[in-house]
C-alpha cells in the first residue's frame, strides 16, 4: 500500500513537473491608445522572428488583431530566446520574446507623429537603444569598408593565419558593440554574437572557402558562442550549421533514419573539439537543420521513422511543428508547377506573358524568398485578392534564380490565387532592366489591352493598389 501511494504521488509530480506547449510561447500584449477608427478597421499586430532550423525559410509571421479598445495578444511558439520586430499600425518594436515570458507594452498615438511606448513587462529596444543601435552600425559598416582592423599579413601568410586575421579584425570592427553606454546587456550580447557569426560567414566562409582545407581550418568555430541562445537569434545561424553539415572535409554523415541520440553521438567526435563544447542546444539545432537540409537539398520530405524520431527526442514540441510544417510544404511543392514561360526571345518575353491574359487587368508582383518586405507584402495583399476575386485581373507572381528553387516551391504553395513564373538569370537581367526595376517588391500593372500603366518599387498599401486596379476594370 505504501509502495503504491509512493508510486502514485511520484506520478502527478512528474506529471505536474511535464512541460506544455504553451510553456514554450512567448506572449506579446498590450494596448494602443488614441487608435483612430480609420486605423483600427485595416490594422494588425505583426510580429516577426527568425528561425534557427529553418534555413531560407527563416523568417516566421504571427498576426493578432486589434481590439476596439485597443487591446491586442499574441503567442509565439519559440525554440529559444529571439529578438523579434513588432509591427503596429504606429512603429516597429524590438522585443525580447522568451519562451513562457510575457512582454507587454502600451503605445500612444500622441499629436502629430509622435509615439510614446511604455514597458509594462518585459524587454523592449528603447528609442535611443534604436539611435545607438543605427549609429554603431554605421560605424561597423565604415571600419568594415576602410579595412581599418585588417593587419597586413607576409606574402607566405598560410590560410590558417589568413583565417585567424579575419576574426581578429571581425571581433575589433564590432567592439564597439561591447563598449557602448547605452544598449543594454542582453541586446549587447544578443547583436555581438550575431555580427561575429555574419562577418565570419561573410569573409571567411564565403570568401576563403574553408572546405578546401582541413577540418583544423575550422579553429574559429570556438569564437562564435555556437552554443549560446543569442546566436540562435538569426535565420543565419541556420544558414552557417548547413555550410558544416555540406562540408566534405568534415564528412557530418546524413541524419536518415538514425534516431536523433545516435547521430548526435556520431557527429560529437567530428564537431566537439572544434566548437569548444560536448553538450548543448547547438547539437540539437544542428540534428533540426540536418532534417531541414534533407529537404532542402534533396525535396525529401520526412519519413515516417524520422518523424517518431524528432517527436522522441525534442522536449521542445516546437522543433516538431516547424519540421513536420516544413516537410508538409515539401511535399506539397513537388506537385507545385510553375507556368512555363513562353518560347520567344527573353527581349519579347515580358509582352507574351503579358499578351496570355489580355482583357484581364494584370498586377505582377517581381518577388524573391529572401525578401521580408515581399513576404509582407504578400500577406498583407490576401485581403485585397479576396475583394478583387469576381473582377477581371490576374495575379501574377515571378521569381527568379537568386531564390533557391526548392525554397520557392515551398513558398508559392501558401500564395492563394494567381500564377507563377520562375525565371533564368537572362529573362530576369533583361526584364527588370527594360522595366527599371531598382529592387524587390517590384509591381507592375497592365490594362486589359495590355500596356502597361503603373510601376511601384516596394508595396504601396492596398487603398492604393486597389484604387489603380478599380479605375482599369
Amino acid at each position: 500500500m505504501k509502495n503504491t501511494i509512493i508510486f502514485i504521488v511520484a506520478t502527478i509530480l512528474l506529471a505536474s513537473c511535464a512541460k506544455s506547449p504553451q510553456d514554450y510561447n512567448a506572449t506579446f500584449s498590450g494596448k494602443i491608445i488614441n487608435l483612430s477608427d480609420e486605423v483600427l478597421s485595416d490594422s494588425s499586430i505583426t510580429v516577426i522572428v527568425e528561425c534557427p532550423i529553418l534555413n531560407k525559410d527563416r523568417l516566421i509571421r504571427y498576426y493578432a488583431s486589434i481590439n476596439a479598445d485597443g487591446t491586442f495578444s499574441v503567442e509565439i511558439p519559440l525554440i529559444t530566446d529571439v529578438l523579434g520586430r513588432v509591427f503596429t499600425p504606429y512603429n516597429v518594436l524590438g522585443v525580447l520574446l522568451k519562451p513562457g515570458e510575457e512582454v507587454v507594452v502600451e503605445i500612444t498615438k500622441q499629436t502629430g507623429d509622435s509615439i510614446n511606448k511604455k514597458t509594462i513587462k518585459g524587454a523592449i529596444l528603447t528609442d535611443e537603444e534604436e539611435l545607438e543601435m543605427s549609429r554603431l552600425d554605421n560605424i561597423m559598416a565604415e571600419n568594415m569598408m576602410e579595412g581599418v582592423n585588417r593587419e597586413e599579413l607576409p606574402s607566405d601568410a598560410t590560410p590558417y593565419d589568413i583565417v585567424a586575421n579575419e576574426v581578429r579584425r571581425a571581433k575589433k570592427d564590432i567592439s564597439c558593440i561591447k563598449e557602448s553606454t547605452v544598449l543594454s546587456d542582453w541586446i549587447k550580447e544578443d547583436w555581438y554574437n550575431i555580427k561575429l557569426l555574419w562577418y565570419c560567414n561573410s569573409f571567411i566562409i564565403n570568401e576563403l572557402e574553408p572546405h578546401l582545407f582541413d577540418k583544423s581550418i575550422y579553429f574559429f568555430l570556438k569564437e562564435l558562442n555556437l552554443n549560446s541562445p543569442s546566436a540562435f537569434n538569426t535565420g543565419l545561424y541556420s544558414e552557417f550549421l548547413q555550410v558544416l553539415l555540406n562540408d566534405k572535409i568534415l564528412a557530418i554523415p546524413s541524419i536518415g533514419d538514425t534516431p536523433i541520440e545516435t547521430w548526435i553521438a556520431e557527429v560529437k567526435p567530428i564537431l566537439a573539439d572544434l566548437v569548444g563544447f560536448e553538450e548543448g542546444a547547438f547539437y540539437d539545432c544542428l540534428a533540426a537543420n540536418a532534417y531541414t537540409n534533407q529537404m532542402v537539398d534533396k525535396l525529401e520530405p520526412l519519413s515516417d521513422i524520422q518523424k517518431d524520431n524528432i517527436k522522441a527526442y525534442f522536449k521542445n514540441p516546437h522543433y516538431a511543428t516547424l519540421l513536420f510544417d516544413f516537410s508538409d510544404k515539401t511535399e506539397k511543392s513537388l506537385d507545385v508547377v510553375s507556368i512555363t514561360p513562353p518560347d520567344v526571345p527573353t527581349e519579347e518575353l515580358m509582352n507574351a506573358i503579358v499578351e496570355k491574359y489580355k482583357g484581364n487587368v494584370v498586377f505582377i508582383d517581381f518577388w524573391a524568398t529572401w525578401c521580408g518586405p515581399c513576404l509582407n507584402a504578400m500577406a498583407a495583399s490576401q485581403s485585397l485578392k479576396e475583394s478583387l476575386k469576381d473582377e477581371d485581373i490576374t495575379f501574377v507572381y515571378i521569381a527568379d534564380y537568386s531564390s533557391i528553387e526548392s525554397v520557392w516551391r515551398k513558398q508559392v504553395v501558401e500564395v492563394e490565387g494567381g500564377e507563377h513564373y520562375y525565371l533564368n538569370p537572362k529573362d530576369r537581367q533583361y526584364i527588370y532592366n527594360a522595366l527599371g526595376a531598382s529592387g524587390f517588391p517590384f509591381y507592375v500593372i497592365y490594362d486589359k489591352e495590355g500596356n502597361l500603366i503603373h510601376k511601384f518599387t516596394g508595396y504601396p498599401g492596398n487603398d492604393v493598389v486597389k484604387k489603380v486596379i478599380e479605375g482599369l476594370l
